[in-house]
């Protein structure tokens, strides 16, 4: 056990705490992936439309990739299949036609403001145990910071 000390191996502390992270990482993924999937899309379509209303309802495929993280060719796909279900819309950019907008369509809209109204009503009873999401996120934060703490010896 020393010798992991010394090559900065994580502790029994660290590796518990992380666990609790990644345990809150995935609850909240289970979470959302389920409602998604409730609501006729992916997680990452749900994304998608989520990322467009932020940006008023309307924003270029490349702004939309990078914000979401994605390849531009992964972020098609996901267009592809919200246009085919009547979610969004595309249209060239009348100066420069290479940029591509994304808008929601009003059914899109629907369908997300019905998205949301369960993700925030869910939240209450977040985790199997009942516990709120903002508690399990605070266990998740005490976590990491614990860890970080640990390894610049505060």
């Amino acid at each position: 056990m020393l010798a992991e000390k010394e090559r900065g191996a994580p502790g029994t502390t660290e590796v518990k705490q992380l666990l609790q992270v990644l345990s809150v990482g995935q609850a909240v993924y289970e979470r959302f992936d389920a409602l998604s999937r409730r609501h006729g899309m992916t997680l990452a379509q749900a994304a998608v439309l989520l990322a467009v209303k932020e940006q008023d309802g309307a924003v270029t495929v490349s702004v939309l990739a990078k914000q979401l993280r994605r390849q531009s060719h992964t972020l098609t796909e996901l267009v592809d299949a919200l246009q085919k279900n009547g979610l969004v819309d595309r249209r060239r950019d009348q100066v420069d036609r290479r940029k591509v907008w994304i808008s929601l369509t009003p059914s899109g809209l629907q369908r997300l403001d019905q998205y949301l109204a369960a993700s925030v009503g869910g939240l209450s009873t977040f985790s199997p145990s009942g516990e709120p999401l903002a508690s399990a996120l605070e266990v998740a934060r005490r976590s990491l910071s614990n860890i970080l703490d640990a390894r610049l010896g505060r």
